[in-house]
């Protein structure tokens, strides 16, 4: 079983590293363009793409 050792992401918009580091630690970002969810028991992001910027 794989275990989450850190759940991280870097938002390609603002540079903002966003952590999440408890159960239901929803963290968005400055712009509001990406999110993170979950800890360390699971994995859930969320983000706002265009075709023509990503």
């Amino acid at each position: 079983m794989c275990k989450i050792i850190r759940n991280a992401i870097q938002c390609k918009h603002c540079g903002e590293t966003l952590e999440s580091v408890n159960v239901h630690d929803y963290v968005t970002c400055s712009c509001g363009a990406c999110s993170v969810d979950g800890g360390h028991d699971y994995l859930r992001r969320s983000y706002e793409t265009s075709p023509k910027e990503d």
